[in-house]
C-alpha cells in the first residue's frame, strides 16, 4: 500500500511541475511579446507573475532584467542580473551584457567596462559584450580602445550593423577618414532604412567634402586614398558641386577603385584590406557604384528612390551580383 501511495504522489508531483512549467512559459512568452511592442511595464508584470510561480526560472530572471533596464529601473535590473551571474549558467553571459549596459547608463562607465571585461574573460565569443564595451570606451573618449572592441565585435558577427556604425564614428573621432568612410559605407549596405542610416550618410558626405590639408604619409597605407579624396573635395568645392549626387557617386567609385588597386599591389591584411576593400573595389569594377549610392540614399532622397525604380533591371543585376560575393 505504501509503495502505491508513493507512486501516486510522484505522479501528481510530476503533473503539478509540468503545469507550473507551462504556466511560466506562457507568461514569459506573453511578456516577450509585450516587451517587443514597447509595453515594458506590462511585460514586467507578467514576468513577476511567472517568478511567483517559479522564482528560479533563468529565462524569467533574464527577461525581467532586460525590460526593467528599458524602463530605467537599472538598479533593480542589476539585482536580477547578479542572480544569474552568481549561478554561472547559460544566461550569465547575457546578464553580464545587461548589467554592464545598465552601469554605463547610470554613468558608472568604468564599472561597466570592468563587467564587460569580466564577461569576456568567461566567454570571449559573444559579440555584444565587445560592442557594448566599445560604447563604454567611446563614452570615456578612449577611442583606440573603442576601435579594438568594435573590430572584435565585427570579427565575431560580420553582420552586426551597430558595430560598423560605431566603428565609423570612432575612426572619424580618430581623424582616420578612409577607415571611417569604409565602415559607414558597409553599415549602410546592411542598414539603409533607418534614422541611423541618414546620420551615417551625412557623416560620409561631410568627410568627402572635407578640404583639410592631408599630407602624404608613407607609413600609412590609406594615405594615397586620403590624398585623393582631398584633391577631389578641393576641386568640388571650387566648382560648388559638393552636394551633387553624381559627384557623390563618382567620388565613391574613385575611392573604391584606388583602394582596390593599392590592395592588389601591396597585398595588405586586416579587416579593411581583406573584407571591406575587395567587396567595394569589385563593386566599382562591376559598375554598380551608382546603384549602391542611390540605394544608401533613397530613404531621405526622393530622387534616389525614383532612380532605383527607373533602373529596376540594374538593381536586380546588382542583387544578383551580391549573391555571388
Amino acid at each position: 500500500m505504501r509503495s502505491l501511495q508513493l507512486f501516486l504522489f510522484y505522479i501528481c508531483l510530476a503533473f503539478s511541475l509540468s503545469g507550473q512549467t507551462q504556466a511560466v512559459d506562457s507568461l514569459v512568452q506573453l511578456g516577450i511579446e509585450r516587451h517587443d511592442t514597447g509595453e515594458y511595464e506590462k511585460a514586467i508584470a507578467l514576468y513577476r507573475q511567472a517568478l511567483a510561480i517559479d522564482p528560479d526560472s533563468e529565462i524569467t530572471l533574464y527577461e525581467i532584467a532586460v525590460s526593467l533596464a528599458q524602463t530605467g529601473a537599472f538598479y533593480e535590473a542589476i539585482e536580477y542580473c547578479d542572480k544569474l551571474i552568481d549561478r554561472g549558467d547559460k544566461y550569465a553571459i547575457l546578464a553580464y551584457n545587461t548589467k554592464g549596459s545598465c552601469l554605463n547608463d547610470l554613468g558608472k562607465t568604468e564599472e561597466a567596462i570592468a563587467i564587460f571585461q569580466e564577461g569576456i574573460a568567461k566567454e570571449d565569443e559573444f559579440h555584444l559584450l565587445y560592442y557594448n564595451l566599445g560604447l563604454a570606451y567611446r563614452k570615456l573618449e578612449e577611442y583606440e580602445n573603442a576601435r579594438e572592441a568594435f573590430l572584435s565585435s565585427i570579427n565575431l558577427n560580420p553582420q552586426h550593423a551597430g558595430s560598423y556604425l560605431n566603428l565609423g564614428r570612432t575612426m572619424m573621432n580618430l581623424n582616420r577618414r578612409v577607415e571611417s568612410l569604409l565602415s559607414f559605407y558597409y553599415f549602410l549596405f546592411i542598414e539603409s532604412d533607418t534614422e541611423r542610416a541618414e546620420l551615417a550618410c551625412d557623416a560620409i558626405r561631410i568627410q568627402l567634402a572635407d578640404v583639410s590639408v592631408r599630407r602624404p604619409d608613407p607609413a600609412d597605407p590609406f594615405s594615397p586614398a586620403d590624398v585623393l579624396l582631398y584633391e577631389i573635395a578641393l576641386n568640388n568645392a571650387e566648382h560648388d558641386r559638393v552636394g551633387d549626387m553624381e559627384i557623390f557617386i563618382r567620388t565613391t567609385g574613385s575611392l573604391f577603385s584606388e583602394l582596390g588597386s593599392y590592395q592588389k599591389k601591396h597585398n595588405l591584411t586586416g579587416l579593411y584590406w581583406e573584407f571591406y576593400i575587395p567587396f567595394f573595389s569589385d563593386m566599382a569594377a562591376a559598375a554598380y557604384t551608382d546603384v549602391f549610392c542611390h540605394y544608401i540614399s533613397h530613404r531621405f532622397n526622393a530622387a534616389s528612390d525614383e532612380w532605383l525604380q527607373r533602373n529596376s533591371s540594374k538593381v536586380r543585376l546588382f542583387n544578383d551580383w551580391i549573391q555571388w560575393q
